[in-house]
């Protein structure tokens, strides 16, 4: 019965990220694209990075999502060949790694890389600005 409940939030999830449009094409997030040799793997390394990329300066003023979630991101671009920081709106991840689409402009799953096959493997669902933990 309890993973009828996980699947169910994570369902009722996914329908407010689409209906809030926060998967449109975010042009604050591919201007603030780094590429970056590797992402930092504590939380106190990504709070760091977090602190010296300051996407809190541009949260105010884009307008791909609520301020809140337009946060630092540590990730790999589509295709898997380089490591981009980015400040993009936060999103949920469902058992994947984490990818930002610079075509796009929009953080979501790398659907051909599936984090549960590599160390340390991901959760099952995670949201993307806690890519460092897997």
């Amino acid at each position: 019965m309890a993973s009828w409940v996980h699947v169910f939030l994570i369902v009722h999830l996914l329908l407010i990220q689409g209906y809030m449009n926060e998967n449109i094409h975010c042009k604050e997030a591919v201007e603030s694209v780094e590429t970056v040799s590797s992402c930092p793997t504590s939380k106190e390394q990504w709070d760091k990075a977090s602190s010296r990329k300051k996407c809190w300066e541009t949260a105010l003023e884009q307008t791909c999502s609520d301020p809140q979630k337009f946060v630092y991101h540590c990730v790999i671009n589509g295709y898997g060949n380089a490591t981009l920081e980015v400040c993009a709106p936060e999103r949920l991840i469902l058992g994947h790694c984490t990818e930002f689409n610079e075509v796009g402009g929009v953080i979501q799953d790398q659907l051909f890389t599936k984090c549960n096959g590599v160390f340390p493997k991901c959760d099952d669902y995670y949201l993307s600005s806690e890519a460092y933990k897997c």
